[in-house]
């Protein structure tokens, strides 16, 4: 028999001094802080860039979709999170696109 392959426990822990653990519990959080952005930047974009229409909370609730209670979803990105994804994808909001184009028709 062949040595079996490292687990991802020995790989982080490998070549540390702390408690294998705590790395293996650090490498985790950022993962899951990194896939939490993600997903918030994704529900911004569902509700203020999305067109013709937004998807509404109840689409993007719930553990299938996002894992966020409805009312999760409507607390889930701030304005910041709207200005980065506007930037990414150089475009604005559905209601400040909106206003400005309600503006230019008056």
């Amino acid at each position: 028999m062949g040595a079996r392959p490292p687990t991802h426990f020995e790989v982080v822990a490998f070549g540390t001094e702390e408690v294998p653990l705590i790395p293996a519990l650090k490498a985790a959080r950022a993962e899951k802080d990194a896939a939490d952005g993600r997903i918030r930047r994704l529900l911004a974009c569902a509700r203020k860039f999305h067109a013709p229409r937004r998807y509404s909370l109840n689409e993007l609730g719930g553990a299938e979709a996002s894992g966020y209670t409805i009312s999760g979803v409507r607390t889930a990105y701030n304005d910041a999170v709207v200005d980065m994804v506007g930037s990414q994808i150089d475009r604005k909001p559905r209601d400040v696109a909106l206003s400005a184009a309600d503006g230019e028709q008056s």
